[in-house]
């Protein structure tokens, strides 16, 4: 076996660089500063195959930074996605968990929504009672403590339904008329204080020429009420004759069982409903 050492190889006019018309066949490291043409192929062990189709590369690529389409990246990991996202079609996003959807929603339509609450109904609260009461010779009130219910506003924009039905009996000691009156009112210290009711708080039922006779029926009173608060708003009834003297009336089960037979009670049923609006 030959052995050739130098430091400088040329041509044989010793002006250029030398041929070797059958190749050159190196072990070890060849370094270039560059090349007189373009190479069709590199081979670096198996790991990296180098043609006119690209770079394949079995193994891990590290690089300072990449430059190109990334049209055929698939499989990205979704941990390895950070910084702002681009400004692309959604159409096709789906699955996206509730609690990472914040900010403020488009001003889109909503024709396709569903599970919303949409009534105008809020809330509502009942109550009924077969306690009943009797008024005398006075036009004062007396406040019927029992015939209460109560209920807490969502909001001040809303509204509130209250409905009353009992039954309203009077009678006067001689020839004349007489009346019975009923007036919602509202609470919002826990029963501390009362005040009437914004609208419609008050009924009243009259009957002329009794004759000493007494007389009655249901009534039924709606009213509505504009919460000042969120407190909880605790609504009652009071009551009134319509005149002063030799005039009586009744309330509820204080009627003439009579009417109804014995045994037999006159509940006084109370209704609060929170409503939306109509805007």
């Amino acid at each position: 076996m030959s052995r050739l050492r130098a430091n400088q190889i040329t041509n044989e006019n010793a002006n250029g660089a030398p041929n070797f018309p059958h190749g050159l066949t190196v072990t070890g490291i060849v370094t270039a500063t560059t090349t007189s043409q373009t190479l069709p192929q590199i081979i670096v062990g198996s790991a990296v195959t180098a043609n006119s189709q690209g770079i394949d590369v079995t193994g891990i690529v590290t690089a300072t930074s990449f430059k190109g389409a990334a049209t055929n990246l698939t499989s990205i990991p979704a941990a390895n996605l950070t910084g702002t996202a681009a400004a692309i079609n959604g159409s096709n996003i789906t699955n996206l968990p509730a609690a990472n959807l914040t900010g403020a929603l488009p001003a889109i339509s909503g024709a396709n929504l569903t599970g919303i609450d949409a009534s105008q109904i809020v809330k509502w609260s009942y109550s009924k009672t077969s306690t009943g009461y009797s008024i005398s010779n006075t036009n004062s009130y007396t406040d019927f403590t029992a015939w209460t219910v109560n209920i807490t506003p969502a909001s001040t924009s809303n509204r509130i339904i209250l409905i009353v039905s009992t039954h309203m009996e009077s009678r006067y000691s001689g020839t004349g008329g007489s009346a019975a009156m009923i007036q919602w009112q509202v609470s919002t210290d826990g029963g501390s204080s009362y005040g009437s009711i914004d609208n419609g708080g008050v009924m009243g039922r009259g009957w002329n020429n009794l004759n000493n006779a007494r007389v009655g029926s249901n009534s039924t009173l709606v009213s509505i009420h504009a919460p000042q608060n969120t407190n909880q708003h605790q609504f009652r009834m009071r009551g009134r004759t319509g005149g002063n003297s030799n005039t009586e009336a009744w309330f509820g089960n204080n009627c003439d069982s009579n009417w109804w037979g014995s045994g037999q009670y006159v509940r006084s049923q109370f209704y609060a409903i929170e409503f939306k609006p109509n805007v």
